[in-house]
């Protein structure tokens, strides 16, 4: 699965910081920060992880990063509601 991170748009540290560092990341994951600190290390998230931090991410920068940006590819199949948002959107536009 193709990510931002992994195609070198953003890195894992802007996104873990943007959330508000290690401890938070891990908090909201319900994991232990050493593991967040791995990531940061590794500049990877896993997707399984990224998924589950992507609205989150979304409200936490006002839109700017979006579940759009994070999963290019993949977004439709994750969160149909969007693809169904943007029809809609794209209808009225019509």
């Amino acid at each position: 699965m193709k990510t931002a991170i992994n195609q070198g748009i953003f890195s894992a540290n802007h996104i873990i910081d943007l959330l508000g560092g290690a401890f938070r990341v891990a908090n909201i994951l319900n994991i232990k920060p050493p593991l967040v600190s791995d990531w940061k290390s590794a500049n990877t998230i896993p997707a399984d992880k990224l998924i589950r931090l992507a609205s989150k991410i979304e409200i936490e920068n006002g839109n700017l990063i979006t579940r759009k940006i994070l999963f290019p590819e993949d977004w439709q199949a994750l969160w149909p509601e969007l693809a169904q948002q943007d029809k809609a959107n794209t209808d009225e536009a019509a």
